[in-house]
């Protein structure tokens, strides 16, 4: 078990390279990815690490959006796409989606 969590990382951040920079700049690992192709390589990658969360910038979230259809019934990783504009209320809907997700129903916190 703890080679297994070894490996794991709690959180990847996928997007567009100007959008991803500033959670490398605070030591996020990030997967830079423009276009299809990009996206579902750095989408592979990122799942190779088994993260819990998995924020995706909202443009190339919208690019995979039917590959991640596969993941909704697991409890984990939880994507959730962000827009570097949203702030605080894409803060609360990622909490609402990781609370839903963990305890199948949303409860106010």
């Amino acid at each position: 078990m703890p080679d297994q969590e070894k490996n794991q990382q709690p959180l990847a951040i996928i997007g567009n390279e100007e959008v991803v920079a500033g959670f490398r700049a605070l030591g996020f690992r990030v997967y830079p990815a423009a276009g299809l192709q990009e996206t579902r390589k750095a989408l592979q990658e990122a799942l190779r690490q088994r993260p819990g969360v998995c924020l995706i910038e909202a443009d190339t979230y919208a690019l995979v959006k039917q590959d991640l259809a596969v993941y909704e019934a697991a409890a984990m990783p939880v994507f959730v796409p962000f827009s570097k504009d949203a702030g605080v209320s894409a803060l609360k809907g990622m909490l609402k989606e990781i609370r839903l997700r963990a305890t199948g129903k949303f409860t106010e916190a």
